[in-house]
This record gives C-alpha cells, structure tokens and sequence, in this order.
C-alpha cells in the first residue's frame, strides 16, 4: 500500500523535488499518528529514486555553484584583483564578471 502511495507521489510532484520531500513527511507524519510500523523512507528507497538526478535538483545544485561564483568574485573584486585572475578563480566569465562589477557599484 504505502509502495503505490508512494509511486503516486512521485507523478504528481512532476520532478519537483521539494514537494516530493514534503509530500513523503507528510505521509511520515500520518503513518506515525495511525500507528502504522511503515518504514516510509525504507519503501522510499525500494522505489530506487535517486533525488540527486532529479531535473529540479541538478537546477537547483548548479544555481547554488552559480550563486557560489558570484560571491567569491564579489570577494576578489573587494581586493582589487585583475579581472582575469577572477575569472580563473571563480570560473564565471569576463562578461559576467563585468556585470556583477558594474552591478555592484
């Protein structure tokens, strides 16, 4: 039973990670206050999900890098560090960097 619960929540999160997270505490919560002995993170992992390989997830991963990059280079720019040297560090283009640099200002 829990198995097709499950299956069911997966289609309809469509690759949203974050509802399929909630969705599964929720039916935690409910299998708890029912007194279900349902391992639900157990029945989780029989579905072989991989969550990491998730679209939503791998967007998510490469904004938070993204994101990352542009810190570091905001950093770099506070040293007064050549432009190219900065774009070696953080990976981000010239062009991005110019524009997080006139952002900035």
């Amino acid at each position: 039973m829990v198995h097709e619960i499950l299956t069911r929540l997966i289609k309809l999160s469509n690759d949203d990670s974050k509802s399929l997270r909630e969705y599964v505490a929720m039916l935690e919560v409910l299998a708890s206050n029912r007194n279900l002995n349902v391992d639900i993170q157990q029945e989780f992992k029989m579905l072989e999900i991989e969550i990491e390989k998730l679209p939503s997830y791998l967007i998510g991963e490469e904004r938070g890098r993204h994101d990352n990059a542009v810190m570091v280079a905001k950093q770099l720019f506070k040293l007064n560090m050549p432009l190219e040297q900065i774009a070696q560090i953080s990976g981000l283009s010239i062009a991005e960097l110019e524009e997080i640099d006139k952002s900035d200002e």
